[in-house]
């Protein structure tokens, strides 16, 4: 699996050609750092699966295929392997949780939050394999929720306008990273966070700031030069004319807005030491500027010098 300028899986692996029992343990041993404590039920027969965990920085993202079944954090786990982050579960199939109190059937494509310091059993359909894209967030990047804040999430995800852009999201990072687009899906992965807490704060007294549920998405597209609104109307599945009333209400157009953020994300490259060694026509190009020449003529309107002052 080729990666992008995030960089290669720290850990990868396949449970495929080890004999029935040393295939299952490899499995287990290999993704406790990112699972912590959560193991599947050891089957009696040969468990073929692939992994593959990256750093996203403040996140990291797991890749899995496995047989399907169930896995389990319980009593023992806990306090064997104590974890306080919460994941964030996304399956192309539908899946079971008994979580928190309550048991939820998981919508294929539908994201779900786990609460990793409470227990939990998670079923997968054992007819079929398992492909899961799993990402861990520290508590703290969420905003300290408990538990019945994360309970409350979960039920807000498939019953509010929030609960669906959150979803949108999350299919677009699954889709990124099975194009290895890892530099993308670390964006997005951010751009979650701020959805997580748009769908905690849906139906109460303030509504949810629908223009900064786009913005967010839409920031993490900032280095695809194809991107436009109608792009980020298909992401949500709503008309371009929505998007634009969103920012119209706000005095702003999508299109002035985005070349503003494309343009503030090229000034902080020009004087990062991390980028010191590419030139101005790449790093134009990395912020989604498909002609250098029109970026060096916003660059100048916008900042009032030129990109080559800033080096």
């Amino acid at each position: 699996m080729a990666m992008s300028e995030v960089g290669e899986a720290y850990l990868r692996g396949t449970s495929r050609g080890l004999p029935p029992g040393q295939d299952y343990d490899y499995f287990c041993e290999s993704i406790c750092e990112v699972y912590v404590g959560v193991l599947p039920q050891r089957p009696d027969h040969e468990y073929p699966a692939d992994f593959a965990l990256y750093d996203l920085g403040a996140t990291r993202l797991g890749l899995l295929s496995a047989p399907g079944g169930p896995a389990v954090r319980d009593r023992h786990s806990l306090s064997q392997s104590p974890d306080d982050g919460i994941f964030l579960n996304f399956s192309r199939s539908s899946w079971e949780l008994e979580h928190l109190g309550r048991q939820w059937t998981v919508p294929a494509g539908t994201p779900w939050l786990l609460d990793n310091s409470e227990s939990y059993r998670l079923t997968f359909d054992p007819t079929r394999r398992m492909s899961l894209y799993t990402i861990r967030f520290p508590r703290a990047s969420l905003g300290d929720p408990g538990s019945g804040d994360v309970r409350r999430i979960n039920d807000r995800i498939t019953t509010t306008e929030a609960g669906r852009h959150f979803t949108a999201q999350a299919g677009l990072l699954a889709a990124m990273v099975d194009l290895h687009q890892l530099d993308t899906a670390s964006a997005m992965a951010g751009a979650l966070v701020g959805l997580v807490n748009a769908v905690a704060g849906a139906g109460d007294e303030h509504p949810v700031d629908r223009l900064g549920v786009f913005k967010l998405a839409a920031r993490s597209q900032l280095t695809n030069p194809a991107y436009t609104i109608a792009s980020l109307a298909r992401d949500f599945s709503c008309s371009i004319r929505t998007i634009q009333t969103a920012f119209g209400e706000r005095g702003e157009t999508f299109s002035d807005w985005f070349a503003v953020e494309r343009l503030e994300l090229a000034r902080e490259r020009l004087a990062s030491a991390a980028w010191s060694s590419r030139s101005i026509a790449q790093i134009a190009t990395s912020v989604g500027f498909a002609d250098v020449s029109t970026f060096h003529r916003h660059f100048r309107s916008r900042f009032g010098t030129t990109p080559a002052k800033l080096r």
